[in-house]
């Protein structure tokens, strides 16, 4: 040991710091290149500890603008468990090292224990007693905090990673529907404290393979009516709401008894809007083939329409209109057909049936109609709702109906 002007040397004769400590060891004659080299040692001895004696280092230094020596911080080893003296040693100690700061105030104001790692290998900031593997505690607002942050000139695939990793140890690998990864959302329930788990974030080894034959699964879970129950699926590519099993990219299923709708389209905008669908082709550099959407009607009705990419044009043009009063009109005035020549509807259930060309003209003479063909038990009538005259057309009976018909409905 050497004392001079610069510290105290142990092991070395310039020593560096006011306390300097070396131990030398020399490889080549049976020393250790792979173990710790243990070079300081704090014990106390003679005092008979209970659970909360311990052996530490304080750190202390003048506060800022005066002489005034206060802590800094501390390192300390406690004792957290004891119950059997006996000359062989408590089999029931246990320890933890703990790590103190000073959060500041006056001269005298003493740090305080900001983290702690148990017996156990638990490591809690902000609690002394942690009760998972990292346990952060706050009474804060918006804390605890957890910030993962890369600094620097970085490509496109160098962001933070969070990563959950269920290594096996086996060679036979996990099984199907394995949980690899959960996160959890809980907090107390209103009434009697107690912790509840409210929502979770589960990673699912949906069909663990190799290569390609991979397959994973996302599920998120949020309790309802007290059980926590699979809400919404991504699985393999494919998305399912109230399903864990998609079939489409996108499926949705809803056990409703009733005519309950799965999907509400909100427009918030001022206007009459309320939200629509949009369908999108990439084919060809990408457009929109067709849309719907509903508007507002009053303040109580509704409206809905339908709009498809004109082949011609290129635009998107209303196609089919349905008015507050459930009346369905074309997207233009004498321009669809109702079905083709080709694609014919097999039947037409009307009550009176009207026929009006009004707004344009007929290619006999040039004039323009509205009708009205009405049905009475023996005969058809035509109504000309221009001059209000009534005809009857002459029908001919040529037999009973034959029985061809038996799959249409029943009238």
């Amino acid at each position: 040991m050497r004392i001079q002007s610069t510290g105290v040397g142990i092991g070395t004769t310039s020593p560096s710091t006011p306390l300097h400590a070396r131990k030398v060891g020399n490889p080549n004659s049976g020393g250790n290149r792979n173990t710790v080299e243990e070079v300081l040692t704090l014990d106390a001895i003679g005092h008979y500890p209970y659970t909360g004696y311990g052996v530490g280092i304080n750190f202390e230094g003048e506060d800022y603008g005066n002489t005034a020596i206060r802590e800094y911080g501390k390192i300390q080893a406690v004792m957290t468990a004891s119950a059997d003296q006996n000359s062989s040693g408590d089999p029931s100690f246990a320890s933890a090292l703990t790590f103190w700061t000073n959060t500041g105030g006056a001269s005298n104001t003493a740090a305080t224990e900001k983290l702690r790692i148990t017996s156990a290998g638990l490591v809690g900031i902000g609690t002394t007693s942690p009760s998972a593997d990292l346990h952060l505690y706050h009474t804060d607002g918006d804390r605890p905090h957890l910030l993962l942050e890369n600094y620097g000139n970085r490509g496109t695939g160098d962001a933070p990673i969070l990563e959950f990793y269920l290594n096996d140890q086996t060679t036979g690998g996990i099984a199907d529907n394995t949980q690899v990864g959960v996160i959890t959302f809980a907090g107390d329930e209103k009434d009697g404290g107690t912790k509840e788990t409210y929502g979770q974030i589960r990673g699912v080894a949906n069909d663990p393979g190799s290569g390609s034959s991979n397959k994973g699964t996302i599920d998120f879970m949020i309790q309802k009516d007290g059980t926590l129950t699979q809400t919404m699926a991504l699985v393999n590519g494919k998305v399912g709401i109230g399903t864990g099993t998609p079939d489409k990219l996108l499926e949705v299923s809803h056990a409703a008894g009733s005519h309950d709708p799965v999907l509400r389209l909100t427009g918030t905008h001022a206007s009459a809007y309320s939200g629509g669908l949009e369908f999108y082709s990439g084919y060809s550099g990408g457009k929109t083939t067709a849309e719907m959407y509903s508007t507002a009607s009053g303040s109580q009705g509704g409206e809905f329409w339908i709009n498809v990419r004109d082949q011609g044009t290129n635009a998107l043009v209303q196609r089919m209109y349905i008015n507050n009063a459930g009346h369905i009109t074309p997207g233009a005035d004498n321009t669809q057909d109702l079905g083709a020549s080709t694609s014919r509807w097999r039947n037409i259930y009307t009550a009176d049936l009207g026929l009006s060309n009004k707004g344009g003209q007929n290619v006999h003479d040039g004039t323009w109609g509205d009708y009205t063909i009405q049905e009475g038990e023996d005969d058809l009538f035509l109504v000309n709702n221009r001059n209000n005259k009534i005809y009857k057309f002459n029908l001919t009976e040529v037999g009973d109906k034959p029985d061809l018909d038996s799959s249409l409905p029943e009238e």
